[in-house]
């Protein structure tokens, strides 16, 4: 969604620029999520700790 935000306040930027320049966020955030998925305990080893 932020996506459609920033072009629509960026008219002489290309949709496919910016899809371009999101890459290397959405794969950390695949990335991040697969490490959680398969290793449960990094996410619950902080709260059991406070």
């Amino acid at each position: 969604m932020n996506v459609f935000v920033i072009k629509s306040v960026v008219k002489d930027v290309k949709i496919s620029t910016i899809f371009y320049g999101v890459i290397p966020f959405v794969i950390t955030d695949i990335l991040r999520l697969a490490l959680l998925i398969s290793l449960p305990i990094l996410a619950t080893y902080l709260p059991s700790r406070m």
